[in-house]
């Protein structure tokens, strides 16, 4: 099977099918945070409501509008958390895949040198997976403000 049949047929509906629930999930969201707002709207008409709630409630929707008003810190956040576990994952992949190819060149009887390149596989894929922890160690041991966050 040539490459260009394997990304129609495995890379191409995935990326359908995760475009389809990305905007099912958006749209769900906007529909709650539309309901929500009418409902805000809706008791701020009531004339019964007392000034003191009706302040409560103009306060709670300027928070909420500066709050979506920064969408791309919001992004950059689950940016950096997304970027943490695509580390984890591709770092864990890397470790048990060299460790595995290494062990299937073992039993199989290849030489060392063409086991070389699974081991070095295998450990880059350990460094990378301790990394952040040693880094976030390293940090909170040296005293940095920064650490203090975490």
């Amino acid at each position: 099977m040539r490459d260009e049949e394997v990304f129609l047929m495995v890379v191409l509906p995935g990326l359908c099918v995760g475009a389809a629930f990305l905007l099912s999930h958006s749209k769900r969201v906007h529909e709650q945070k539309m309901k929500r707002l009418e409902v805000l709207q809706e008791a701020l008409r009531h004339p019964s409501l007392g000034d003191d709630t009706r302040a409560d409630l103009v306060r709670l929707l300027s928070e909420e509008h500066r709050r979506e008003a920064k969408p791309l810190m919001r992004w950059v956040r689950s940016g950096w958390r997304l970027g943490h576990v695509l580390l984890l994952a591709v770092s864990w992949l890397l470790m048990v895949g060299g460790a595995a190819s290494w062990g299937i060149g073992r039993l199989s009887g290849w030489n060392s040198y063409s086991l070389q390149p699974s081991i070095y596989v295998a450990v880059a894929g350990f460094v990378l997976m301790t990394l952040p922890i040693a880094l976030r160690e390293m940090l909170r041991r040296s005293g940095s403000p920064s650490s203090a966050r975490q």
